[in-house]
């Protein structure tokens, strides 16, 4: 699905806010992130209702700020059962932050992909969730946390070929 303010959604000023300085874009994209993650429940109705989706299978996959998009709509959606976050953050510095329900986490597949040297999504978040969510479940195999090391957000044609077969092997294992 396109991302609120992008494709066909697209805002006429979005060049514009996302060349703006660093913490407005940074905003702007959780803002964004926060609206698409919000339109999540209404998408799957849509597809289980339409006979595209198992409403007991539902995934999703998203990166960047579909990264972002996807730790959220772990938490507003309850039918998801797998997710991939590629180069997003749990992590949010205002509003109602993902990493704020954990809990919501625990009833997912959650594979988890960041950059080492990612200066515009740093890894921190991802990471601190992932050791968090081990902790209330030692032994766990629904949670996996991937860091591509030496890599930046702009990352090289192996490191997407790595984070593919990642994905690809973590939505095999989890189609339940």
């Amino acid at each position: 699905m396109d991302a609120a303010g992008h494709g066909e959604r697209r805002l006429p000023d979005l060049r514009e806010r996302i060349d703006a300085p660093r913490e407005q874009a940074l905003r702007t994209m959780l803002e964004l992130a926060e609206r698409t993650a919000a339109d999540v429940p209404a998408v799957v109705r849509a597809l289980v209702h339409e006979g595209a989706a198992d409403p007991g299978r539902v995934a999703v996959v998203g990166i960047s700020m579909g990264g972002y998009v996807v730790y959220r709509a772990v938490v507003v959606e309850p039918s998801i059962r797998a997710a991939v976050a590629i180069l997003g953050s749990p992590e949010w510095p205002e509003g109602d932050s993902p990493h704020h329900h954990r809990e919501a986490f625990h009833r997912v597949a959650l594979l988890s992909v960041t950059a080492e040297n990612d200066e515009n999504v740093p890894p921190a978040g991802a990471r601190a969730l992932h050791r968090a969510l081990a902790a209330d479940a030692p032994g766990s195999d629904r949670h996996r946390y991937v860091e591509l090391p030496g890599a930046q957000h702009l990352m090289s044609e192996d490191d997407w070929r790595t984070t593919l077969d990642e994905t690809l092997r973590w939505l095999a294992l989890h189609d339940r």
